[in-house]
């Protein structure tokens, strides 16, 4: 899963031992390649991503937060993200060239020079700023390679239902004993929900993303990627990634 935005997940099932020999369920990298093969296959997308994540703190341990994105895409080159939740208020626009970040906490914005498509800009603005987009591993076009590549197992284990959506349930674990589960919908194979446990860090922190909302090819129009500072909104810089260490 290298070169993904959620990759250091730990522990599923009671399992962990980073030992395990490897094992590969066929059923479950076809679930995985068809869900990659379908968002491939789209022409644009829209859906809503609700993100719960833990932090570790000294004196309360774990502390659950969330935050909620609505996202659309046109592809190759078209994104728009808007948050809300306990990161703040804020918008992500891409429109081909430039990156936007606009804080309506602090009523500022950032411009940065992106790269040509959203899976270039989403990699690069990760890597160099340590922004996360939301649960975005799906649309990578070698997930599934790049789990099996990792060493470690990928078990297919049925359907189960999550809300009123039946879904095919997939669990893994690489070598360094990271773990994940997926739910995948069982007619569109559309991801439904994502889980991940931080095992090697001290109470196990945990990561869910659960996606709802999804509006499959629908028309978007090239303005709604544009990015229009608000009157009297102050432009900053993003801070790289090396410079926070």
């Amino acid at each position: 899963m290298s070169g993904k935005l959620f990759l250091s997940i730990v522990f599923m099932f009671g399992l962990n031992s980073t030992h395990a020999q490897q094992r590969v369920d066929s059923l479950a990298a076809y679930v995985l390649d068809r869900a990659v093969e379908r968002i491939q296959n789209l022409v644009s997308c829209t859906y809503t991503a609700h993100i719960t994540y833990d932090v570790s703190t000294a004196d309360l341990g774990l502390v659950k937060h969330s935050y909620t994105d609505k996202v659309s895409m046109r592809f190759p080159d078209k994104m728009l993200i808007t948050s809300t939740g306990d990161k703040g208020r804020r918008l992500m626009a891409y429109n081909g060239k430039k990156f936007y970040l606009y804080s309506y906490v602090n009523h500022n914005y950032v411009e940065v020079t992106a790269p040509e498509t959203i899976l270039g800009t989403i990699h690069a603005i990760n890597n160099n700023y340590g922004i996360e987009f939301p649960a975005a591993d799906f649309f990578y076009p070698t997930f599934t390679d790049d789990i099996i590549a990792t060493g470690g197992s990928l078990i297919y284990l049925g359907t189960t239902w999550v809300g009123d959506k039946e879904c095919h349930h997939i669990a893994g674990m690489d070598t360094k004993g990271t773990g994940f589960q997926f739910w995948i919908t069982d007619i569109q194979f559309l991801p439904v929900k994502m889980v991940m446990v931080y095992g090697s860090e001290k109470g196990g922190p945990q990561y869910e993303a659960i996606y709802t909302d999804w509006v499959l090819n629908p028309v978007l129009s090239d303005s709604m990627f544009e990015f229009i500072p608000p009157p009297s909104a102050s432009k900053t810089k993003l801070t790289p990634v090396a410079q926070t260490k």
